[in-house]
């Protein structure tokens, strides 16, 4: 029994001092915002860039539409950074939900030739952060979007396409940022697939912009598709097969004299 009381005891002691030396995560959360200017990015002591890498999780492909020359997919997109200005001392990671998300600078990231995007809203806004105790952030975002991709069908319906998401900043020239992405950092769950088309692979680039203002970063993903042939097979070329053998049957059938009275006058 004093064993048993010992254990409870220091338990006890134990919870005590815990709560007494923990860190509430709202004050310390308005602590390291205090003075915090989310207008300049955190740039290292010796100009070193920002280093952002970036993650991919695709939920689905939509369309790679012939006709308007796009494709679409929704996808979970993840960025991660560090900003030693927001390190703080909480037990755990400070999460901050959609709404407060602007009192801290986030990379100004584009897509492009997007023609149309979207964060999703329902139930609430799918966009959160966490900030870890030494600075490190990551920004997870669930979002849809649909880009430009010239197509080549000169050997359509047996054709292969490739097409691109390329995502840079929009301001940050790259010495003040740069984008990392590479393979690994591409998830694509089993089932997920794409209507008429088959994924065959898929590679990622580190491009550096070459231009008047300014070198910039940018970081690219390149999805390869194989048209299936299988629907093509059976909506066009099967039909398309029985109508023409219908069509020279004609030539095969000897001429008959329409007597009187005959059947064949009736057709």
């Amino acid at each position: 029994m004093d064993k048993l009381r010992v254990a409870i005891v220091l338990s006890m002691l134990v919870l005590i001092a815990d709560r007494a030396f923990a860190v509430d995560e709202g004050e310390e959360l308005d602590r390291i915002l205090t003075g915090y200017k989310k207008a300049e990015a955190p740039i290292g002591e010796g100009g070193e860039p920002v280093n952002v890498r970036l993650t991919m999780s695709v939920e689905d492909f939509g369309h790679l539409q012939d006709t308007e020359m796009d494709f679409s997919l929704t996808m979970y997109f993840r960025q991660f950074w560090t900003d030693e200005r927001l390190a703080h001392n909480a037990s755990g990671p400070l999460i901050l939900p959609g709404d407060l998300q602007s009192s801290v600078w986030i990379p100004d990231l584009y897509i492009e030739r997007e023609k149309d995007a979207k964060i999703h809203q329902i139930i609430f806004q799918n966009k959160l952060m966490w900030i870890y105790s030494d600075g490190s952030i990551t920004l997870s975002t669930r979002l849809s979007v649909r880009v430009s991709c010239p197509l080549d069908l000169r050997y359509f319906p047996m054709d292969k396409q490739s097409c691109e998401l390329k995502f840079a900043s929009y301001s940050y020239s790259a010495e003040n940022l740069v984008l990392k992405l590479s393979d690994e950092d591409i998830f694509i769950p089993e089932g997920v697939f794409m209507q008429s088309f088959d994924l065959d692979f898929y590679s990622t680039r580190q491009i550096i912009l070459e231009s008047a203002i300014g070198d910039y970063s940018q970081a690219a993903v390149r999805f390869y598709f194989t048209r299936q042939l299988a629907s093509y097979m059976l909506v066009v070329y099967v039909p398309s097969i029985v109508l023409i053998f219908i069509g020279w049957l004609s030539f095969f059938i000897d001429a008959m004299p329409l007597l009187p009275g005959s059947p064949w006058q009736l057709l």
